[in-house]
């Protein structure tokens, strides 16, 4: 299984060079004073890099060449790479994977402008190629909604504990996730026009985008552990909406007044610091008496299920065996 992140992050590298190269090559879209703002933003968002490996296994199962599948490789990261930057902006955060955000380093003018250019080159891209190539004009609809979804995902918030749900919680994923990433997987078998394999990679894709914003829910709380046991809980950060917090909705009528004041007083709260010790250890206490981690585990793991079973049917093949390890890999299975 670990060989597959290495996969990833190869083709994470490859697809970071292609976008490299063609900007240089366009040398007249991103001015020199913007170029290290862009070539920055890369550099510490590239590491949600699966929808260009996803692309390229899916074209290959399809049979489509390089030169028909680069294009989207480059633009999907494109408009994802702009929606992080925004997304780091509408939630004031400082850091991303230890990085200074873009807005911190640059400014909140430069970040907002070259979000916005990298939007129009990703969709420039697309637009070239379905030109070039004479594909259906469905492709780029198809984009729009996903971005769309994307943008009302990030938009929408749950106010308060009580409003947050676990079925809330899946369709904010699918939102901000599941359709983007079932859309871009989706792409290849859109070319070729096969509509059993359009909706077969397309639900693969959804399930996948899901599963992977509920996993990023649990490395919200500091999980670091493949077996997400309660000892590998290192500090609590509070975002909303959370899968974790979620799972609270069913039982918030049961906890003492002064449990409730406890998660209405951290609810929103990102920066761990904030969060005494002892809070900490009570909250944690919560999760073990409510079963919260194996709950929101087991659903995790039905959504990776869902993944699985929208692919059951294809041929096997090389590059099903790898979207199948994919899968386990957020499961985090052995």
């Amino acid at each position: 299984m670990r060989e597959i992140l290495s996969e990833i992050q190869q083709k994470a590298n490859e697809t970071n060079a292609l976008i490299l190269d063609y900007i240089k090559q366009h040398n007249d879209i991103i001015d020199n004073d913007l170029f290290p703002i862009f070539e920055y933003a890369l550099e510490i968002i590239s590491v949600y890099s699966e929808r260009a490996f996803i692309i390229e296994t899916v074209g290959s199962y399809v049979g489509l060449p390089s030169e028909t599948i680069i294009p989207f490789l480059i633009s999907s990261e494109l408009i994802i790479l702009s929606a992080y930057i925004k997304d780091d902006i509408i939630d004031g955060g400082l850091k991303r994977d230890g990085n200074k955000t873009v807005h911190r380093k640059y400014g909140l003018k430069s970040a907002i402008l070259i979000s916005d250019i990298i939007l129009g080159i990703g969709y420039k891209l697309i637009y070239d190629s379905i030109e070039k190539h004479k594909l259906n004009l469905e492709l780029i609809s198809r984009i729009n909604r996903a971005y769309l979804n994307l943008c009302i995902g990030q938009s929408k918030k749950i106010d308060n504990i009580v409003d947050v749900t676990p079925d809330k919680v899946e369709k904010s994923a699918f939102l901000r996730a599941g359709d983007i990433i079932g859309t871009f997987s989706s792409i290849p078998a859109l070319i070729i026009g096969d509509q059993n394999l359009i909706n077969s990679f397309y639900d693969y894709g959804k399930w996948l985008g899901i599963s992977l914003q509920f996993k990023n829910d649990f490395e919200d709380f500091s999980i670091n552990d493949a077996h997400l046991d309660n000892s590998t809980f290192q500090d609590i950060i509070f975002k909303q909406p959370n899968i974790l917090i979620s799972y609270f909705s069913n039982h918030y009528s049961s906890l003492s007044n002064i449990e409730k004041e406890l998660f209405d007083k951290y609810w929103g709260i990102q920066n761990n610091s904030s969060v005494s010790q002892q809070d900490k250890e009570q909250i944690l206490e919560l999760f073990d008496e409510y079963n919260i981690i194996n709950d929101a585990y087991n659903h995790l793991g039905r959504l990776c299920e869902n993944s699985m079973h929208a692919i059951k049917g294809l041929n096997i093949s090389p590059e099903k065996t790898t979207l199948l390890e994919l899968i386990k890999l957020i499961y985090h299975l052995n």
